[in-house]
């Protein structure tokens, strides 16, 4: 029997690839497979991988023709999947220590939890770590948690998830190129908000290595996944995840979108729909609970408008 399945996108990884696959052969007390799946790479990531699978026969590499996106890849992962839980890693991060896997598995059994997850730090290039303690993304007790005290959708990779609970509830990812990650983990909390939390750090996040290209279909996506976010919380009545969703076009529009007016025009629809999706009285009180400046209609107009 597998304990885990460990489902990595590879795309033009081949500078970190070798270090993230290492830190994940190299756990101890689990049985896992870890399935590569290159989307239609252009640097050696599809040979570094072979390679791996050559010398490790829990390593399956699965090749793409021609690109797909991380949201397809891991639904591919997912249907693939022999483990008991799964994991997600991206090709350009690794895991903290060798026995990162056991804690997650032993616990989610242990509590017998469908959704089991950790704390997260974040590295720069250099191997450092930037912020030992992520806002949001870390947890100080070992204990169960209930998504409505949460309320936040960043880091999905901190979790390991029940097979049978992610194809029980047809849960998989948006065909969005951006911004994915975050609507799906929403819909997970959504399906059962309660999960299990330990307090070690179980996922390291590399940042400043690598630029994001804001094209016209990454806007477009992650305007879309937030739409979705926002029309979730509401059914929900998950207010916080609510307001963090109507910040999150806030800052899309006065930093993504900034001086970029054709954009602007040709995602207006788009806009408009997310815009209508945010119901201001809902959110209450809650930019008090995140220490926030509220959230007013006028703001996101003055966003919109900026020169």
């Amino acid at each position: 029997m597998i304990d885990v399945s460990v489902v990595i996108p590879v795309y033009n990884a081949s500078l970190w690839l070798e270090e993230c696959v290492n830190s994940v052969l190299s756990q101890q007390g689990v049985r896992m497979e870890v399935l590569l799946l290159d989307d239609c790479s252009t640097d050696e990531s599809l040979s570094l991988a072979k390679q791996f699978q050559k010398q490790d026969d829990r390593v399956i590499v699965i090749q793409h023709p021609e690109r797909v996106y991380s949201a397809v890849l891991r639904n591919q992962g997912i249907d693939l999947a022999r483990g008991e839980y799964i994991a997600f890693m991206d090709a350009d991060d690794f895991y903290p220590s060798e026995d990162t896997l056991h804690k997650l598995i032993e616990t989610a059994r242990k509590e017998d939890a469908p959704v089991c997850g950790g704390s997260l730090q974040r590295w720069d290039q250099q191997r450092k770590a930037v912020v030992s303690y992520v806002p949001n993304q870390y947890f100080l007790n070992e204990q169960w948690a209930d998504f409505v005290d949460y309320q936040y959708v960043g880091g999905f990779y901190r979790y390991v998830y029940r097979k049978s609970f992610l194809d029980q509830h047809q849960l998989r990812f948006a065909n969005l190129r951006r911004f994915q990650d975050c609507e799906w983990l929403a819909r997970v909390m959504a399906t059962n908000p309660k999960f299990y939390t330990i307090k070690d750090c179980v996922y390291i996040y590399r940042k400043g290595h690598k630029k994001v290209a804001w094209n016209h279909e990454n806007l477009k996506d992650h305007l879309t996944g937030v739409l979705s976010v926002l029309n979730l919380s509401k059914q929900h009545e998950y207010s916080i995840l609510h307001f963090r969703m109507a910040k999150n076009f806030l800052d899309a529009l006065a930093f993504k979108l900034r001086y970029r007016y054709i954009e602007k025009f040709r995602l207006l629809p788009l806009m408009i729909r997310v815009y209508k999706a945010i119901d201001f009285k809902m959110m209450g009180n809650a930019h008090r609970t995140l220490h926030l400046n509220p959230i007013v209609p006028a703001k996101i107009l003055r966003a919109f408008l900026l020169r």
